[in-house]
């Protein structure tokens, strides 16, 4: 199961402007936020559409009639139960303190405090803390720009992909346990996955996951800064910020 989750941001300065690359590597940040936000308030409307359910057929959905809507991890899976749960009683508590006994047969004032729970910024946070517990392995697919020439500003969109493969393999990065990473087809020779022109550098900025030809892992992580000016000085340091940028994409 592959999911694809998207984010854009705008690039503030203008491709004519020294700055224009720091500010593109900005906004290329700025739209993997977006896209983790997109997926929280996802998630903040597929749980609301849970409880609802619930509500209306008076109990919990059997894990089957989920699955075939959502395809979590193990673990996730009883975080998501969970989650559900929790927002299930925070609707009961709110329909009790309005007097409603059986909200199946006042389903309008249900549906009001599910709206008000929602907005919460208790539910948004914990949404957003359970999305973000589902996307360990999740990693730039493609980069998409649009900036036409002579224009003053640009936007950057990033389509993100996760899989139950690259989330496992994340997880034994993290953890340090190589039995639990996928094995995965041969690929090519990592010296041949590395950017040799500008434009490949540009279109490549963030972490990337890559097997060789021996069948192994390895993450090639791109980032971008630029010197303030052409003394060594300023280059060396545009240098380290890229090294930093890039290490921070590797998590």
């Amino acid at each position: 199961n592959v999911m694809l989750i998207c984010g854009s941001a705008d690039i503030k300065a203008s491709p004519s402007q020294r700055i224009f690359i720091g500010s593109r590597q900005v906004g290329y940040e700025q739209a993997i936020l977006n896209a983790k936000a997109n997926y929280a308030k996802f998630m903040g409307t597929y749980i609301s559409n849970e409880v609802s359910n619930i509500i209306e057929s008076g109990s919990l959905n059997e894990q089957g009639d989920r699955d075939e809507k959502m395809s979590l991890t193990g673990e996730g899976s009883k975080l998501f139960d969970k989650l559900i749960a929790l927002a299930h009683n925070e609707v009961d508590h709110l329909l009790e303190e309005r007097g409603v006994e059986d909200p199946s047969k006042q389903p309008q004032i249900a549906e009001e405090e599910i709206k008000k729970m929602v907005m919460s910024e208790e539910f948004k946070k914990v949404t957003s803390t359970f999305a973000n517990s589902q996307i360990a392995g999740l990693q730039v697919n493609k980069v998409f720009e649009s900036c036409e020439k002579g224009s003053k500003q640009c936007e950057i969109a990033l389509a993100m992909a996760w899989s139950e493969n690259s989330a496992a393999l994340a997880n034994s990065l993290f953890n340090s346990i190589s039995s639990i990473a996928p094995k995965g087809k041969k690929g090519k020779p990592i010296k041949e996955r590395i950017p040799t022109s500008h434009e490949d550098v540009l279109a490549n900025i963030g972490a990337r996951l890559y097997l060789d030809e021996n069948g192994n892992y390895h993450i090639i992580s791109i980032a971008t800064s630029m010197p303030k000016s052409d003394t060594k000085s300023t280059l060396n340091l545009a240098k380290k910020t890229a090294k930093i940028k890039a290490s921070s994409y590797i998590r």
